[in-house]
């Protein structure tokens, strides 16, 4: 997929405000033997390729004629908003192998009908060539019951993916449901004053 960006000349907090208000997203591309280059994404496209290409999308971004392979490196957002802020973009080479988390997704969790699925961890390190990194790796939880685990090992990884997480640890895991604590029952007492003895008249 080709995005086309446009040189940012102008940078700092009143610039990146401005090109916000504009529709686009300050970035800098930067690598390996690569000159970080500052340049401006539209933030709807930007959103639209971590939606459906998701946070380890690789791209190729147009700027004056030339294209460079990319791939997401950090995304800032507006904690309360939402609203993009900031993008770090890696610039790769052909056949270049990258580290990162894949997200981990669970199929079929309605079809456990004893116990409590729990996703122990929700991202797998990887090692792959950056267009061989997978969007998300899927676990079928279908069958599982309580006790059952699901490690690393046991991840279907695509051709050319390594993991780096360590291969015992779990990756899903299903646990018997908590029992309910019974209800505390309330005594309500009644507490009678003592009879108050009068007093001899003088």
């Amino acid at each position: 997929m080709n995005v086309r960006v446009k040189s940012r000349s102008k940078v700092g907090t009143a610039a990146a405000k401005q090109a916000r208000r504009e529709g686009m997203v300050p970035a800098t591309v930067y690598g390996k033997d690569f000159k970080p280059v500052s340049i401006l994404m539209e933030a709807k496209t930007v959103d639209s390729l971590l939606r459906t290409k998701g946070r380890n999308a690789v791209f190729n971004v147009e700027l004056d004629g030339r294209t460079q392979q990319v791939m997401f490196a950090e995304v800032s957002r507006d904690f309360m908003k939402g609203q993009l802020l900031n993008v770090e973009l890696r610039a790769l080479t052909k056949g270049q192998k990258v580290r990162v988390q894949v997200p981990v997704v669970l199929l079929n969790e309605d079809k456990v009908q004893v116990g409590v699925v729990s996703l122990v961890m929700a991202d797998v390190e990887v090692e792959a060539e950056a267009d061989k990194v997978p969007q998300e790796l899927t676990v079928d939880v279908t069958g599982m019951e309580i006790g059952d685990v699901h490690r690393v090992a046991d991840l279907k990884l695509p051709e050319g993916c390594r993991v780096l997480s360590h291969e015992e640890e779990p990756v899903v895991v299903v646990s018997a449901p908590a029992e309910e604590e019974p209800a505390a029952t309330t005594t309500e007492t009644t507490e009678t004053a003592a009879p108050v003895e009068a007093k001899p008249e003088a």
